[in-house]
């Protein structure tokens, strides 16, 4: 090889390297699963993605694959300099905050996917890696359709969720393969076609059997833009009435979408409303990286507060994410932010233009499938959404170098691949130990082996996880250590702050007798999630230890009165022993 690139390597070969490769990695993203973490459908995903390219970068650096070809040169783009200032401001925001190397981390993780985009495209390595991407959600579907059939265990909550915690992971994952695979049926090859539709439609079957309203959005979208692509004239062609039948059928399908889960999208409504009342308290930088969890629900207990009666009420329970990555993008990072990103896909737009080939045509679908998951879900809590993202952009971006800024960087840009992977790798290593040391304690924590030591001496390594957090003062609270329980909450409510912190806290000042904080704690617990039993229950005992039997019993006969959303033993034990204090 001599240094001299990826490229050196003979074209079949470079191919069967491509495609097993990716394929490792894409499949990696989407079935692995490692019972050593918490949330171990999500992390273990993430940790697989840190740990891949990671390895991957230290691999081609020591064996010089990686390395640029000797006298090339790098050539800068507008969307590279776009993308560049977006994060550079991004991680300025994140290093106010707590979790400065985290975002660091994902940014690593992603880097190097977009700078190898380029070379993917141009040395014709995109056939190979759109076959691993296509036979990866090939068997993710496959497990899915599985999973509903009763053939594979099925989610705890959900029943088509693949080895991912939700629908929304699993589909996504799929949704974003379709146009990989869509690019095989452009070369013409009528075999290939007919093969490309039998897998399609096991796809989109399995999204559908998922229920996942956004997958079944977003592969709608991109096969109304496959449609186009192949016959380019279509809406030219297409007669007025014709065009009408048409935005009639897309009316109907989304609504349809809408009354499939209604309540569940009007829930998304009083979620966007109250987002929009974090976004207007600091519009132009935001409220910093990973604030949303810690002041959405505040603002949620606010407008329930001023509109009692709302008919969100019923409606409302804990929310970690506003169901929009570029509402939580402003929540978090301001207007800025937002004005980068638009200017940023601005460019991706006009870099396509320049050379819409195949290859950037299913580069380009494949982001606007990402847009429209993004619009009204949490893609990008998965990392294949992030490589995905990468991936096109870096791709399209390529096609925007003929004539920009250059600049050399050979030896350097090697010794900085491998320095960033092996930080990458450091990070990854050090935080799965610790979560599986967490795991642990969690599974074997018995009257025998209690848990508090371990817990004492996990703290300097996960005082910025609030689960952990939570989970350290539950222990210290069932343990009787209520101020400390009550020092553990405070911290995780800087980081995670929603009703079940609020109950933790509300009882630990119970323990304390300090009834007057208890009853606050209650009190904002039951504003935001006004539908719950137990703060008011709680508030009703903690009036008749504060000597105010009123108040005691018209909150019992209101809670005697109040509908009831979700059945169940304790609820109804509650309303039976509120209706025997008011003489029903």
């Amino acid at each position: 090889m001599n240094g001299h690139g990826i490229s050196e390597y003979p074209a079949k070969t470079r191919k069967y390297g491509v495609f097993t490769l990716s394929f490792i990695i894409v499949i990696g993203m989407g079935f692995c699963y490692v019972d050593l973490f918490t949330d171990a459908g999500w992390k273990s995903k993430w940790y697989w993605l840190y740990t891949a390219v990671s390895v991957c970068g230290l691999s081609f650096f020591l064996t010089g694959a990686g390395r640029p070809e000797t006298g090339k040169t790098f050539r800068i783009g507008l969307p590279d300099c776009l993308l560049a200032a977006l994060v550079l401001y991004c991680l300025s925001r994140a290093a106010a905050g707590q979790f400065a190397e985290a975002f660091l981390m994902r940014c690593t993780a992603f880097l190097p996917i977009y700078c190898l985009a380029g070379r993917v495209v141009r040395n014709r390595s995109f056939e190979p890696l759109s076959a691993a991407v296509a036979a990866s959600a090939l068997l993710l579907a496959l497990y899915g359709i599985a999973q509903y059939a009763g053939l594979l265990p099925a989610g705890k909550t959900f029943r088509v969720v693949g080895n991912f915690d939700n629908p929304a992971g699993y589909a996504s994952m799929l949704a974003l393969s379709v146009p990989f695979i869509l690019y095989f049926a452009l070369s013409g090859r009528r075999r290939m076609r007919y093969a490309v539709g039998v897998v399609c439609a096991i796809v989109v079957g399995a999204i559908v059997l998922s229920g996942s309203r956004t997958g079944i959005l977003a592969v709608a979208a991109t096969g109304l833009l496959y449609a186009v692509r192949r016959r380019s004239d279509f809406l030219r062609r297409t007669t007025a009435w014709k065009k009408i039948v048409l935005a009639a059928t897309a009316v109907s399908v989304a609504a349809g979408l809408y009354f499939i889960k209604k309540e569940s999208a009007d829930g998304r409504l009083l979620i966007g409303r109250c987002t929009w009342e974090m976004i207007r308290e600091k519009p132009l930088t935001g409220h910093g990286y990973r604030c949303f969890e810690a002041g959405y629900m505040l603002r949620q207990a606010r407008y329930f507060e001023r509109n009692p009666e709302s008919g969100f009420a019923p409606l409302a329970d804990n929310v970690k994410h506003p169901f929009n990555e570029f509402l939580l993008l402003t929540a978090e990072f301001g207007a800025v932010a937002l004005l980068l990103t638009a200017l940023w896909i601005a460019s991706l737009i006009r870099a396509y233009r320049k050379n819409p080939n195949d290859e950037s045509y299913t580069l380009a679908t494949a982001l606007s499938a990402a847009a429209a998951l993004c619009c009204f879900s949490y893609p990008l809590s998965y990392p294949f959404t992030g490589s995905i993202v990468a991936l096109a952009a870096g791709g399209l971006t390529a096609q925007s170098r003929r004539s920009c800024e250059r600049f050399r960087a050979r030896r350097a840009s090697g010794i900085l691949a491998a320095l960033s992977s092996a930080a990458l790798l450091g990070f990854a290593a050090k935080e799965m130990y610790y979560e599986n040391r967490w795991h642990r304690v969690q599974k074997t924590a018995s009257s025998d082996r209690p848990p508090l030591p371990e817990y004492e001496r996990l703290y300097p390594f996960l005082d910025k996880n609030a689960y952990f957090l939570y989970n350290y003062a539950a222990e210290l609270n069932d343990a009787g250590e209520a101020d400390k329980s009550l020092e553990a909450a405070t911290a995780c409510e800087k980081m995670l702050n929603d009703y079940d912190v609020q109950m933790l806290k509300a009882d630990a000042h119970k323990k304390r007798r300090d009834f007057r904080r208890a009853e606050a704690c209650y009190l904002l617990a039951s504003r935001m999630c006004p539908g719950r039993f137990m703060p008011l229950y709680e508030l009703v005992n903690v009036y008749d230890s504060t000597n105010r039997p009123d108040r005691a019993q018209a909150l019992a006969a209101e809670i005697a009165d109040k509908p009831v959303k979700i059945p169940s033993g304790l609820v109804s034990a509650i309303k039976i022993k509120m209706r025997e204090r008011v003489g029903d």
